[in-house]
């Protein structure tokens, strides 16, 4: 019962770690091009 729980907090992590960084960064990065841009 352990692992499984365990297993399951890593999947969430490494599923939304990622996302988490995306909203992020493309913000980010869409102002800078905007910015490049004028």
């Amino acid at each position: 019962m352990l692992i499984g729980t365990y297993w399951y907090d890593l999947f969430i992590i490494t599923f939304t770690f990622p996302i988490t960084t995306l909203t992020l960064i493309i913000p980010s990065a869409r102002s800078i091009y905007i910015l490049c841009m004028i």
